[in-house]
């Protein structure tokens, strides 16, 4: 099994080799945002949107028939040290890829299909990576691995006007209209490796076995509702869960400029656990993305999330990112706070205890090899908790990180249609 990280490497740096050789559509094709006569939203992961001046790492391909498809993803090969005896060390690589081909169907129809994996189950096992004070699925003190297959969907979109579309999107797993954009997409947190403490909070729904979702857009506002599967992932890592329409959402999306994307949504979702508890999720979300030249981006986000369960008070989180990129060299940075039930955290007692972390990082690129960049980086986060769980966590619990980052380079290319 261990030779299989190697094999999902492989196919990450020969999928480069040959798109390589492929025509690159910014060679032919000025599609900047700024040029546009009217704000032009881009898709994230699921139906979500980021801003439209959201840099683009990744691989795009024109094909025959108005087609393209893009291919991007990122593997960070690291050691990773979590202070005390919640904490622990371990050499591993958090990762993804996805792949999105879109054609047209006639000259107002499209038609999405998109493939999102993961190597987590195969490199970090189900055990997941070490990572204090992370909470979900029931694991403490690490980030659960994501599945094997994180998103096989299809988007269908027809415009009635310039002005008006409908889009119909479905996932087995895919994801509902609930929350920000997913963490590994939003462009203020693709230098860190790690999920946020509020994961499960604000976009942990990214990953749902059975979602369908219905959206009408009006220009730069876009309005969903979902109904899709409130449980989450089981422990086969590997497989397809059952699906389950057991649970329901909706969002308002409003992108007012270019450079900044508003969001606010609602989900209840039954049996999350598996022990037929309900949950009531609350999000709502900024990103702004703005360019600052040719080879420079600067982009910050800030997500409140809040849980409500029937037996239990309410709990909240807030979250900040940013992340400042210039040619070779990237600065990021994420600040958090998030209260947490001691239970969820393997200690005794109950109550809840509000956790933040304050995590800096810097890296910077070695090379770029067939439009792909190597990158080494490192970050460290400060945690900061309630004088109660110093016997558990110490007085300064802390964590230090030292990685490779490798991902697709930056290209010029947007979305062609939302």
């Amino acid at each position: 099994m261990k030779i299989l990280p190697l094999i999902f490497l492989f196919f990450i740096l020969n999928t480069t080799a040959s798109l390589a050789q492929m025509e690159h559509m910014g060679m032919d094709m000025d599609m900047s945002h700024e040029e546009d006569d009217k704000v032009d939203v881009q898709t994230s992961s699921g139906t979500s949107w980021v801003p439209a001046t959201t840099p683009d790492y990744s691989w795009m391909h024109h094909l025959e028939g108005g087609s393209h498809l893009m291919i991007h993803g990122g593997i960070f090969p690291r050691y990773t040290y979590q202070s005390g005896v919640m904490g622990d060390k371990k050499f591993d690589s958090p990762s993804w890829a996805m792949a999105m081909y879109e054609t047209t169907l006639g000259e107002i129809d499209y038609i999405q299909l998109r493939a999102m994996l993961s190597a987590d189950p195969i490199i970090e096992g189900n055990r997941g990576y070490p990572l204090l004070f992370q909470t979900g699925e029931g694991l403490s003190n690490r980030q659960h691995p994501h599945d094997l297959f994180d998103e096989l969907a299809v988007t269908y979109t027809h415009e009635f006007s310039d002005a008006i579309s409908v889009k119909l999107y479905g996932g087995l797993p895919g994801e509902p209209a609930l929350g920000p954009p997913a963490f590994m997409h939003r462009s203020s947190a693709t230098g860190n490796p790690d999920a946020p403490l509020s994961h499960h909070w604000q976009d942990a729904t990214h990953i749902t076995f059975g979602v369908a979702t219905v959206g009408i857009q009006y220009y730069n506002l876009m309005l969903e509702s979902s109904i899709f599967n409130g449980r989450e992932p089981d422990t086969n890592r590997y497989g397809i869960d059952k699906p389950r329409f057991d649970s329901y959402s909706g969002r308002i999306s409003y992108n007012p400029t270019n450079e900044l994307a508003l969001q606010i949504s609602y989900g209840q979702l039954t049996n999350v656990e598996g022990d037929s508890s309900d949950l009531h999720r609350l999000t709502a979300s900024a990103i702004y993305t703005k360019r600052i030249n040719a080879n420079g981006w600067w982009t910050g986000t800030i997500v409140f999330g809040q849980n409500k369960q029937a037996t239990l008070p309410a709990s909240s989180s807030i979250l900040l990112e940013s992340q400042w990129m210039q040619s070779d060299n990237t600065i990021y940075g994420r600040a958090e706070c998030v209260q947490k039930e001691r239970s969820e955290l393997g200690i005794a007692g109950i109550g809840t205890a509000d956790i933040s972390a304050i995590t800096a990082g810097y890296s910077r690129k070695l090379a770029t090899i067939s439009m792909l960049d190597l990158s080494i980086g490192m970050q460290a986060t400060y945690n900061i908790i309630p004088p109660s769980l110093n016997p558990y966590y110490g007085n300064s619990p802390y964590g230090v990180e030292l990685y490779i980052s490798i991902h697709p380079s930056l290209s010029n290319m947007m979305h062609l249609h939302h």
